[in-house]
């Protein structure tokens, strides 16, 4: 897992990976606030939230390979608080290839770990 950390909040965080994703046209599937769901059941948890998003036409040709890959797909960050600091998570798509035994389109993964890499800079550029 690839973990970055950020002096935003969670939610700042959120907000700018949601706005990112839209303004290049990925469509984002959900977001889940962990936190928020702890508390309606009255237990604890630090802010914790999950952005999925994906492009079906990526993810499709990689199902297509091997349908199992879907337990992985789309695509997510995880982005908590942890002590005083906001961390970000998330799993390099490239570190699949073997698991899924992708090989046909492992090209796809190895450029979905570029355009994570790009995605999380937009958290940390804007400190």
């Amino acid at each position: 897992m690839e973990i970055l950390h950020t002096h935003h909040s969670v939610s700042n965080a959120i907000s700018l990976l949601s706005n990112h994703l839209t303004e290049n046209h990925i469509k984002i599937f959900a977001i889940f606030n962990h936190g928020e769901e702890a508390s309606q059941v009255d237990m604890g948890l630090p802010e914790t939230q999950v952005i999925v998003f994906g492009d079906p036409k990526v993810g499709t040709f990689l199902m297509q390979e091997n349908n199992a890959i879907a337990l992985e797909l789309p695509l997510k960050v995880a982005v908590w608080k942890q002590d005083t600091q906001t961390t970000l998570g998330y799993t390099k798509p490239s570190s699949l290839i073997d698991e899924f035994t992708i090989t046909e389109h492992k090209v796809i993964l190895e450029k979905m770990d570029h355009f994570m890499s790009n995605l999380v800079a937009v958290v940390l550029e804007t400190e």
